[in-house]
């Protein structure tokens, strides 16, 4: 009796270990995937965020490698601005290439994903000698070939709004069917002017636009438009709840394996669709009567788009209306089937929620539905 009490209690301490041992050793057994995948990044993060982008740990747990049958690592596998020592940055973008050099890397490149645009700040570019921010017309060169490939394009939050000029973020809205409402927004847990999470811009800006005055202290969501100006919608008296729910309809649901309700906290800017696309998921800001009324009147939606879809016969393109890639996510989980399961069971915080249950399985999902469709159309 007492020897299988004792491998009862050696099996129940060994349980996790030979679980965890089981799911890594499932990964290695997952075949591999070859797709060229060019992500854009010009924000110019520490190399530690750029290893914790959350687009490469869904490259490396899906196993998708590059022509040399390496995994993708997200220190190196993308162009933009890359960080050195000393608050240096080599720069590797569109900028010194010409036309022939463009058609070859579109040639080459089976999904595009636009991350961020908006470059560094400007003492930092004096040192880093990067000078071009924001979409510029040879992004839009390398897009629009890409597009007529019809290879798969993602963009996201901000991409063409400033620095990006009017002109090419113009071309952008015509090509892929979007327009810009000029609003971005988020949600603060806390709007006390002494808080670090809160830019200090933000608070310099309000100011000047109400008699020098900052009231502000409890939850909130933060509107500010491209024209300078700021509203803000107060927890008790404007809204219902300070997050930002998004919806996800039936598409994403049964199609994308997204949960159907999540709450959201990051940035995310307001893009009316002018073509024929589709929403797979959408905002909801939930504010009261008053705050209604504030929103309103300054032409302010209640509900706009999360995820935009552009998918038919002439091309495929996502427009994620929020700053998605903000939410780093460290990169030791993806080596494991299930790695989700294990992360959230570590550290479940609500920004790990929606990368594993919003994000992680859309984009994977979206990728594999694109690889699958070129296997067959490489079969023929």
């Amino acid at each position: 009796m007492k020897k299988i009490r004792k491998w009862v209690i050696v099996f129940f301490l060994l349980s996790p270990i030979m679980l965890l041992v089981g799911m890594r050793v499932a990964w290695w057994f997952v075949p591999k995937k070859p797709l060229v995948v060019l992500a854009m990044d010009k924000h110019g993060l520490t190399l530690e965020g750029q290893a914790r982008q959350p687009l490469f740990w869904v490259l490396k747990h899906d196993r998708y490698i590059r022509r040399n049958g390496q995994l993708y690592e997200g220190r190196r596998d993308y162009l933009g601005l890359f960080p050195l020592k000393n608050e240096k940055y080599e720069v590797k973008d569109f900028q010194n290439m010409n036309e022939e050099e463009i058609q070859h890397i579109a040639s080459n490149v089976d999904v595009t994903y636009y991350i961020s645009t908006s470059g560094i700040s400007a003492n930092l570019a004096k040192k880093s000698g990067f000078v071009q921010k924001g979409m510029t017309e040879k992004d839009m060169s390398f897009l629009k070939k890409m597009k007529k490939s019809r290879k798969l394009i993602f963009a996201e939050f901000n991409v063409i709004a400033s620095p990006t000029n009017s002109s090419v973020r113009h071309e952008f809205e015509n090509e892929f069917g979007i327009r810009w409402s000029g609003w971005i927004g988020r949600y603060f847990a806390t709007l006390d002017s002494t808080s670090l999470d809160l830019p200090r811009w933000l608070i310099r800006n309000y100011k000047k636009q109400h008699k020098g005055q900052w009231t502000l202290a409890r939850a909130g969501l933060v509107f500010v438009h491209e024209n300078g100006t700021i509203e803000i919608l107060d927890r008790k008296t404007d809204l219902k709840e300070a997050e930002p729910l998004i919806h996800t309809f039936s598409y994403g649901i049964n199609r994308l394996g997204m949960m159907k309700e999540i709450s959201y906290d990051g940035w995310f800017d307001i893009v009316q669709m002018v073509a024929a696309d589709h929403v797979i998921s959408a905002y909801e800001l939930r504010a009261n009567d008053r705050g209604r009324k504030l929103l309103n009147q300054s032409g302010i939606p209640v509900i706009f788009p999360a995820v935009i879809m552009h998918k038919a016969k002439d091309f495929e393109f996502y427009y994620f209306c929020g700053n998605y890639s903000d939410n780093k996510i460290p990169s030791n989980s993806s080596y494991f089937v299930g790695g989700q399961h294990l992360a959230l069971m570590l550290d479940g915080t609500s920004r790990n929620q929606f990368f594993y249950n919003f994000f992680r399985p859309m984009i994977s999902s979206i990728l594999q539905q694109y690889y699958d469709k070129r296997s067959k159309i490489e079969k023929k």
